[in-house]
């Protein structure tokens, strides 16, 4: 999996917890965050375990998880673990990044 490839797997993965689940980038503690994790992945801190966060969200089968960036697959090198870890990273610290400028601004604005 390359990286930009990486990020636009991530980046779908991402607007699709948006629509069903909006606000689901404060609830991931980044501390634990691992991919590779059933548990402490994206869906298995927001749903409990990754195939919870599968059904929740109707993804049938690997392939389609693996486009929406949740998994590399059941043979994913390393490196495709580690591109995964990292995009999600950068795509949840820039979501609450944008949440703390927006309310620093509204802030200033009210008072």
């Amino acid at each position: 999996m390359f990286r930009d490839t990486t990020a636009v797997s991530v980046a779908r993965g991402a607007a699709l917890l948006d629509q069903y689940r909006p606000g689901w980038a404060e609830e991931i503690d980044l501390d634990e965050l691992r991919i590779e994790s059933g548990e402490d992945c994206v869906l298995g801190q927001l749903y409990g375990d990754y195939g919870e966060g599968r059904a929740q969200l109707r993804i049938l089968d690997t392939a389609y998880s693996q486009d929406l960036g949740f998994t590399a697959g059941l043979d994913g090198p390393p490196a495709d673990w580690y591109g995964l870890n990292r995009c999600w990273r950068e795509l949840i610290e820039a979501r609450r990044n944008l949440v703390d400028r927006n309310q620093l601004q509204f802030e200033a604005l009210a008072g």
